[in-house]
């Protein structure tokens, strides 16, 4: 009796292990999340006429994040898209600091 009470109570434990896990893990929906404030930040940083920065210039802005959510790997693209998204912080910062001197834009 005792042994098939603790064998339960293995099984319900590892059960809830299990479906924690499945819970906690990241999805196509929660990267598009991130993949839409990201760009959000970058409308926000283009919409004052400062250029957006880019983790690899001569490659999509999404790119490599891209690439990871179709390979499944979706914590990485989405650590990716929130990366891409304090860049623009960044951008904003530094485009703002910069002095024209006597040139200026018309």
């Amino acid at each position: 009796m005792i042994k098939t009470a603790r064998v339960v109570a293995a099984a319900a434990g590892f059960a809830l292990i299990g479906t924690a896990g499945m819970a906690n893990a990241a999805s196509m929906e929660d990267y598009e999340q991130a993949k839409q404030e990201a760009q959000a930040a970058i409308e926000a940083v283009e919409e004052k006429g400062y250029a957006a920065w880019s983790p690899h210039p001569k490659s999509p802005l999404f790119g490599e994040a891209d690439k990871l959510a179709k390979k499944g790997e979706y914590e990485k693209a989405i650590e990716k898209a929130e990366y891409i998204k304090e860049l623009q912080a960044l951008a904003e910062k530094q485009w703002a600091e910069q002095d024209a001197g006597p040139y200026k834009s018309w």
